[in-house]
Order: structure tokens, then C-alpha cells, then sequence
């Protein structure tokens, strides 16, 4: 169980037909396939999940945040603490990609994923990303912005490590996707596929961070107030500051930058 991978499909369209239903033949969407996998593991093989991998487009990543990776992959029945969490985004998951519209991605949604409390509960985030070979260079640009989405704010330690190189893929397949033909590609019998792994590792973590961990229920740990110069002179007489929530301002961004 520890080394098996957990695959989820958050695009409806592209998921494979076994993963539609249930062992009953019931219809699913796949937040329900997540949660009838989970809940019919025992509190041991539960324990021994590590690797989460998910494949999702472009808008449901970029909107979804942190709210739906805390509800669906961390905080489902008790917090898991993976190994490695990957994201694959292919290339029909990009916007547009059936007109042959210009690549985009915000790197928002990766930062914010990133500064979470949740990102405490894994160890690697990779992030998979895959187009078709004439659009590798506009891939290579949106690669080039996303280095700086695990970068620490001033004044902050470090979290995350960008491993390089990065990992790239090459490889040929049919032009009719699922199955199914698409004008754009009416020319063509086969498609050159390019991707780009990107991977970010976890550095030590700080005090705050293991607190987290040993404190279990992410959402309702507080950071601390930071000391000022005022009460660092006075000590324990010099008052105390206002609790802040520290998860505000990773859960207030959305969109795509």
C-alpha cells in the first residue's frame, strides 16, 4: 500500500469507464469514487497512503484552490501524510485546446497550494504538464513563471526546494483522442506529445509546521503572535498581541495570476 498510487480524475469527460462506477454498477462522479475508496479502507491501510496522483484541467485548478485539494486529498476522515501528490494536467485539459488556443496557466493556485498548512501533509508536490510538440515553447514560458510559485516572502524560511533538472517526456500517439475525431487535427494520424515534470521537495520543517503535524486538525491551529520591539523589552507585562490567523492570507487568493 505505501508504494501504490491513488489516481482520481477530476475531468468527467476523460476519466476511464472503470473508474464511472462503483463495484454495484452505480454512476459516480468521482468525489464520490474518492470517498467510497477511502471509506472502505481500514484505519491501517489508510495510515499506509502516500501517494495521491490526480488528473485535472486547467479551470478546475486554477478555480478550485485550496479548498477543494484540503477537502479532497488532505482532511478526508483524518489528514494523510504523503510521500508525493502529483498533478497532471494533459493536453486536452488545457483551455480551448480543441481550437488550437494559446497555452495559459496562473501559478497562483501553485503558490497558494504551497504556502498552505495543508502542504504540510506531503512531502512532494509534482506537477505534470503536457502539451502537443508545436507548443513546447509556449510550454517552456509558463514552466519559466511557475519556478518562483514555492519562493518564500521575505522575511519567511524557505518551505519548499525546486528539484531541477526537470524531467521531459516525449512520446507519439493517435490523433483521435478518446476515441473520438477533432477537426484541428483532421491532417494529422498521430500526435507529438511533450511534458514537463516539474518537482518541488519539502524542506525541514519549521516549529509551526510540527505543530501542525502533531496537532492533527489544521484549521483551527493558530500562529502565534510574533513578538514586537515593544513587548520584547517589557517581556511578559508587555501585553499581548491580537491572534492572527495565519492560514488568511494562502486561502484568500483565487483565480489565476
Amino acid at each position: 500500500m505505501t508504494q501504490a498510487v491513488h489516481y482520481f480524475w477530476y475531468d468527467e469527460d476523460r476519466r476511464p469507464d472503470w473508474a464511472r462506477t462503483l463495484s454495484t454498477g452505480r454512476f459516480v462522479t468521482e468525489d464520490e469514487r474518492f470517498e467510497d475508496f477511502f471509506s472502505r479502507l481500514t484505519d491501517v491501510q489508510y495510515s499506509r497512503v502516500k501517494r495521491i496522483h490526480i488528473f485535472a484541467q486547467k479551470h478546475w485548478l486554477e478555480w478550485a484552490n485550496v479548498a477543494v485539494f484540503r477537502d479532497r486529498v488532505v482532511l478526508h476522515r483524518q489528514p494523510f501524510n504523503l510521500d508525493n501528490f502529483t498533478v497532471t494536467m494533459r493536453h486536452s485539459d488545457w483551455a480551448d485546446w480543441e481550437v488550437g488556443e494559446k497555452l495559459r496557466l496562473g501559478r497562483k493556485w501553485v503558490r497558494v497550494l504551497l504556502r498552505s498548512p495543508e502542504a504540510t501533509r506531503f512531502s512532494e508536490f509534482c506537477l505534470e504538464l503536457e502539451t502537443v510538440e508545436w507548443n513546447i515553447d509556449q510550454l517552456r514560458k509558463i514552466v519559466e513563471r511557475l519556478r518562483s510559485a514555492g519562493e518564500a516572502k521575505e522575511g519567511e524560511d524557505a518551505r519548499w526546494e525546486l528539484v531541477e533538472p526537470f524531467e521531459e517526456t516525449t512520446w507519439s500517439g493517435p490523433s483521435n483522442l478518446g476515441g473520438h475525431e477533432h477537426p484541428i487535427y483532421a491532417h494529422r494520424d498521430r500526435l507529438d506529445y511533450h511534458a514537463i515534470e516539474m518537482k518541488w521537495r519539502r524542506l525541514a520543517p519549521t516549529e509551526l509546521e510540527r505543530r501542525w503535524r502533531k496537532e492533527g486538525s489544521l484549521l483551527n491551529l493558530r500562529e502565534p503572535p510574533r513578538p514586537t520591539a515593544r513587548n520584547e523589552c517589557k517581556g511578559d507585562a508587555g501585553g499581548s498581541d491580537t491572534e492572527t490567523d495565519s492560514h488568511d492570507s494562502a486561502y484568500s487568493e483565487s483565480g489565476s495570476e
